[in-house]
């Protein structure tokens, strides 16, 4: 029987706190009962006395880029170049401390739409040289040798937007961005407060973003993927 009767508690109280440092500050002076703990974290956390860390094992979260309907980032080739170019392991070692899972495919672990098979079959896996040759399909080629590819004769200069104040986004953007320049891009990032970054994605201003969706159900491809796409949904 699940239902235990009434609650414990007499209230439950949320305090938003945006920087994640002062985040986890408050949870160790007392302030805060709960937290949703950072990945860097969790060794030091969990080596407190009374802390107990609970980690879900397979997560109803995906981590994806996502891009605008304009040029270069509507041409097929140049998003299936991103898609091969990001060291998806890499991020998961190092941005998230191994606690996470590197995902070919856009249907999270955990749910029960997840087929570990097609997605080694039909999944973006890690390939620099799959990269290049998607983005040589695509007819953008360094014509002089400045190891940046060009567009109408122009070098291709983009930024990868994501939003502020979670540092596993920060350092998964930081590597992603060599990853891209490797294939011939030329890429900065920034990131904004998401309360900002909502209207850039509706007007497409972004061109494209990092950006993280969670969601129980496969429903998710047709929200997320389905013209017009989620932002104008």
């Amino acid at each position: 029987d699940l239902n235990k009767g009434p609650a414990y508690v007499d209230a439950i109280e949320f305090n938003i706190i945006s920087e994640p440092a002062t985040r986890t500050a408050a949870f160790e002076s007392g302030e805060l009962d709960i937290l949703d703990v950072p990945s860097a974290d969790v060794p030091r956390l969990s080596a407190l006395p009374g802390v107990t860390i609970i980690a879900q094992e397979k997560g109803h979260n995906i981590n994806f880029i996502e891009f605008s309907n304009k040029p270069p980032f509507d041409n097929a080739n140049f998003r299936r170049a991103i898609g091969y170019a990001i060291d998806r392991d890499s991020v998961v070692e190092i941005a998230y401390q191994g606690r996470a899972t590197a995902n070919p495919c856009p249907v999270p672990v955990g749910d029960a739409a997840f087929d570990a098979e097609l997605c080694a079959t039909y999944g973006f896996i890690y390939d620099l040289e799959k990269a290049k040759a998607e983005l040589a399909a695509g007819g953008f080629v360094d014509t002089n040798g400045n190891g940046i590819v060009e567009m109408d004769g122009q070098d291709i200069e983009v930024t990868l937007w994501s939003y502020s104040g979670f540092d596993v986004q920060q350092k998964t953007l930081e590597l992603i961005q060599p990853d891209l320049n490797a294939i011939g891009l030329k890429v900065e990032i920034q990131t904004v407060d998401f309360g900002a970054l909502q209207p850039m994605l509706e007007a497409g201003e972004t061109g494209m973003d990092y950006m993280r969706w969670t969601f129980y159900d496969q429903s998710i491809l047709s929200q997320l993927f389905k013209t017009p796409g989620w932002v104008q949904q």
